[in-house]
């Protein structure tokens, strides 16, 4: 038995029919869009959300960033951690589709109690992500980096920010 598009609905049984549903009947553009239209919300409402929030902490609060130029104390230790300057930003705009994600490198200082500040270039795509400095109980990883690209649209060094995870670890 088929049915009878009406409008923007799916009627009554089609009185004069009583075989199966024709193929008109079965791809009739109202009848696919209001079958569609619970998953087209759906995608659109995920697509919406696509973007990602920034790193959380073991309690699921949001970590704070480090901006290009800021120093932040490494809790427990007397260190500090600076984020020096985006060396390179080959990160694919989050409004174009690449076949390849990109990377971008953000170049990160660890002072010592001594003063001796030290460089290291973590990436966020490709390794090193993550580094443990000498002689330092801690270990720093590139959780993600701040703004994401969009295509035509240049980022200031004094835009980034850097999210950073400090981690616990036995000195080296």
């Amino acid at each position: 038995m088929g049915y009878e598009v009406c409008g923007n609905d799916v009627c009554s049984p089609c009185p004069d029919q009583t075989g199966p549903i024709t193929p008109k009947q079965v791809t009739h553009p109202r009848l696919i869009l209001k079958r569609m239209r619970p998953n087209l919300i759906l995608c659109l409402l995920l697509v919406g959300c696509a973007t990602t929030p920034p790193p959380t902490n073991a309690d699921g609060q949001a970590q704070g960033g480090l901006r290009v130029g800021e120093e932040q104390p490494v809790p427990g230790t007397s260190a500090h951690v600076s984020f020096t300057l985006v060396d390179g930003d080959s990160r694919c705009p989050t409004d174009v589709t690449c076949v390849w994600a990109g990377n971008a490198v953000a170049v990160l200082g660890v002072r010592a109690a001594s003063g001796q500040t030290s460089s290291y270039r973590l990436n966020t795509t490709l390794d090193p992500r993550q580094v443990q400095p000498a002689g330092q109980p801690f270990e720093i990883r590139l959780d993600s980096l701040r703004p994401l690209p969009r295509s035509g649209q240049a980022i200031q060094q004094s835009q980034y920010v850097a999210y950073l995870s400090i981690l616990t670890r036995p000195p080296q």
